[in-house]
């Protein structure tokens, strides 16, 4: 016998044993040994009857693999990808030749160890990706010994931990690791590799630091690095030449848009949107790029420079890095109007800048110089280096500067002797004449400071024991206790004047404190056969209390950590409100471990009940459906604007309007409502609660919302409360049979559906206030716009064993009008 025949011998073997693996059997495969297995479908092999490939994808394979997987020692291409194969990896030990391995879009569970160890030192590329069902794992050091490595995809496979630093060692031109669990920064080795496909964008929770190194990465042609946390400032990528694809999406970038984006020779696509970027709108890029950009800091939305103080102002940011704190706080183009740190006098020029134990780093910038009518200037207690710049000696008003507890070095500079500087804790010299340094505040201030602090822990005291007092708590997760204390001090600017107000249990506006064992009695202890629902806050019963009142209890569920939350929410926001079309809250019980919502009984429950049941649906004609509509509308008007708070309701869905025993609307359920203090117009939460369906694209995707995020789902509402279908271009047939036999009601039915379609607009800024909304439907306003056609990115990538290309971006225009 040849060696050839014992080499025929060995893969006709393992042939077999791969075939007796396989489910259902591959065409012409067979699970004897055979000399004809070169003869099998998708079997590729030399003239000595060597296999080379073994390409099997979406042969819709199911099962599990060996854990040895059989030998093949000319084995150079193995494509598994796009089947339902489970269980663990294989070790691919045995196939030494092994240069192209395609696992990916699977349903493996595991990846042994030692499975890279395992892998041929001549694999070029590997896939992964698309194996959302693997238990966690990490990118092992031995991944070091795949030196020949030009292409890595483990896209959705549950990889975490941080990346590792070993990608100088690498060939690697494509990664592709995004909708993972990474953390961390990104590796100082990306730096010095030889990628061009970067691809890390989605990671749960996110990755964090600064891009920085991208400027080193030369070899780049394509980046996504959105959906991360990442910070800092956009580098000057002008040494990447080959770039055409830039996606920063969603992270948490600083500072300025770079003019060098702008003019780089290669760059086709920037995607910075959702960002804190500031300064001018970089309209101008527009011209040449496809550029999304929506959702930054820009001082105006129009190609016009910034106002001349806001620009002093991010010049002086730029000396520390554009510090994510100022970004998010220095908004809009009037430095005067709400801006944090800092403060104008009648004539809005900058006489104060606060931004004491804000953990700035770099140095004093001299542009401190150009605000002129600067009169106080602290910066103390903070991680400053650097000297005091002489220009701050120009400055005409300056009274006090305060750079104490800093790294600061060098020479003070000469002020005048009118200027008190406070300058210790820094290793600066003092000069042979200064006449104004101190560190310690006269005798007499002295006295008033602790005057002062006296009294404003007494105050603080006071508030503390108030606010304890005026609803009992439990602990609950950090994020909504801060979100808590907001709406709470929000509740506090305008309650004021109520402190202190407590007789006969009755506090929050008069809200009644009820006896448990009174709503006890009403509920028949709390009977299921009482219970109206259950939500995240815990059941609702009926009750009857003794002078017939009908009434209905919410009852916080003791194993709820939400519903306490929402309890404490709902027990402030609502008994602050009195409005036809939202939900009464008559009372509330605070009971030892129990805690109860008692509100007025709505007998025909909710909207849902009558959408979507048969026969119900017919008690509501077109003129109950448009009062529902309407009323809904004045309600939400009223929280958004007309009330003294300013409320987003989050979680406008049927099932939470309710309706009286004459079918009027009313809005309820306000355990995730959020309160806006002054001039806040939006915010964003880790913690997205809700109903997906009705909640609007930012704050399902990104936790951002406002009182657009309510206009969205009452366009939802809207489109509910008549819609049959959305096909053959006919509008009428959208409108239910229920209503639609009435002609006369047609064009009110057209402009309903009009102005919902308004409302679910994918841009927060196309949809209507509900303002206008309300002037729309009572027809106020006559011609309505057109509502635009929602844009979708669709971003694929393109990475098949055939050809390896740098991702694709194919942008789509679905039409749905």
């Amino acid at each position: 016998m040849s060696d050839n025949d014992d080499d025929d011998d060995d893969d006709s073997a393992s042939m077999a044993k791969l075939a007796a693996a396989l489910s259902p059997l591959p065409w012409t495969w067979s699970t004897n040994s055979s000399s004809s297995y070169c003869e099998w479908h998708y079997v590729k092999c030399d003239r000595s009857k060597h296999v080379l490939e073994i390409d099997l994808q979406a042969r819709t394979l199911s099962g599990s693999l060996p854990s040895q997987f059989p030998p093949f020692p000319f084995l150079q291409v193995l494509d598994l990808s796009r089947n339902k194969l489970t269980g663990s990896l294989p070790s691919l030990n045995k196939l030494p030749f092994l240069k192209r391995l395609y696992l990916n879009i699977n349903n493996f569970t595991r990846i042994p160890s030692g499975f890279f160890q395992g892998l041929s030192s001549s694999l070029q590329l590997l896939m992964l990706g698309g194996n959302p069902f693997l238990s966690t794992w990490m990118i092992p050091l031995e991944f070091t010994k795949l030196g020949n490595l030009t292409a890595f995809s483990a896209y959705n496979t549950n990889l975490g931990g941080s990346i590792p630093d070993i990608f100088h060692s690498l060939a690697l031109t494509n990664l592709s690791l995004h909708d993972n669990n990474l953390t961390g920064s990104l590796p100082p080795s990306f730096s010095r590799s030889q990628i061009k496909d970067l691809q890390l964008q989605n990671q749960k929770v996110g990755l964090t630091g600064t891009i920085d190194l991208l400027s080193n990465m030369t070899s780049l042609y394509s980046v996504n690095l959105g959906f991360n946390q990442f910070t800092g400032t956009i580098p000057d990528l002008s040494n990447c030449k080959s770039l055409k694809l830039l996606d920063l999406s969603s992270n948490n970038l600083t500072g300025v848009f770079p003019s060098s984006l702008a003019s780089h020779p290669s760059l086709v696509v920037i995607i910075v949107n959702d960002n804190k970027l500031q300064g001018p709108f970089p309209a101008y890029i527009f011209i040449h790029k496809l550029t999304t950009v929506e959702n930054n800091n820009f001082c105006t939305n129009t190609a016009d420079s910034c106002d001349s103080q806001v620009t002093i102002l991010l010049e002086i940011a730029s000396a520390w890095m554009y510090p994510y704190e100022l970004s998010v706080a220095w908004e809009g183009n009037d430095a005067c109007r709400n801006w944090s740190f800092v403060t104008c006098d009648s004539e809005k020029s900058i006489t104060k800048i606060s931004l004491q134990k804000q953990r700035l780093q770099g140095t004093i910038s001299p542009s401190f110089a150009d605000l002129t009518a600067l009169r106080y200037l602290n910066l103390n207690d903070n991680n400053l280096t650097g000297p005091i710049p002489n220009s701050l000696v120009k400055l005409p008003n300056l009274e006090v500067l305060d750079v104490s507890n800093n790294n600061l070095s060098g020479i003070i500079p000469t002020f005048a002797p009118s200027v008190k500087l406070i300058t210790s804790g820094n290793d600066l010299l003092i000069p042979s004449r200064t006449g104004n340094t101190s560190d310690f505040p006269p005798e007499g201030q002295k006295r008033g400071i602790i005057a002062g602090i006296v009294v404003g822990t007494i105050v603080g005291v006071i508030f503390c024991i108030f606010i304890g007092r005026r609803i009992t708590t439990t602990t609950a997760k950090k994020g909504s206790e801060d979100d808590f204390r907001k709406d709470e001090s929000c509740l506090e600017l305008f309650s004021h004047n109520m402190l202190g107000k407590s007789q006969n249990g009755v506090k929050l506006q008069e809200l009644q404190l009820l006896d448990f064992g009174k709503l006890a009695t009403a509920t028949n202890n709390f009977h299921p056969t009482n219970m109206l629902g259950k939500g995240g806050f815990g059941p609702v019963y009926k009750g009857k209390l003794q002078d017939g009142q009908e009434i209905a209890v919410k009852r916080l569920s003791r194993a709820s950590g939400q519903g306490l939350e929402e309890f404490r929410n709902e027990a402030m926001v609502i008994s602050r409100l009195q409005h036809r079309n939202l939900v009464r809250l008559l009372g509330c019980c605070v009971d030892g471990e129990e805690k109860m919502l008692v509100y007025e009984y709505m007998p025909n429950k909710s909207l849902d009940v009558f959408l979507f049941d048969a026969e119900k649906q017919k008690l509501l004609d077109w003129k109950k459906r448009l009062n529902i509509i309407e009323g809904i509308s004045r309600g939400l008007l009223y929280l958004h604007r007309d009330s003294r708070l300013r409320i987003v309701h989050r979680d406008l869905k049927a099932s939470n309007i309710l309706l009286d025993d004459e079918l009027n609307p009313k809005i309820s359920d306000f355990g995730i409502a959020k309160i806006f203090c002054g001039n806040e117009s939006q915010a964003t939460t880790r913690r997205v609660f809700g109903t997906y369906g009705y909640m609007s694209p930012e704050y399902a995707m990104k936790g951002q919302f406002s009182e657009k995020s309510d206009v969205f789902s009452f366009g939802v509402l809207t489109l509910e409360i008549a819609w049959k279908l959305w096909s053959e271009g006919n509008i009428l047939e959208l409108i239910d049979p229920v209503i639609s036999s009435d002609p006369s009601c047609h064009r009110k039915m057209l402009r309903c559906f009009h102005v919902g379609l308004l409302c679910v607009q994918n841009f927060v800024k196309d949809r209507p206030t509900m303002m206008v909304v309300d002037s729309m439907l009572s027809s106020e306003i006559e011609n309505l716009p057109t509502p635009k056609q929602p844009p979708f990115f669709d971003e694929k990538i393109m990475m098949d064993h055939s050809q390896l290309q740098a991702n694709q971006i194919i942008l789509a225009i679905d039409n749905i009008f």
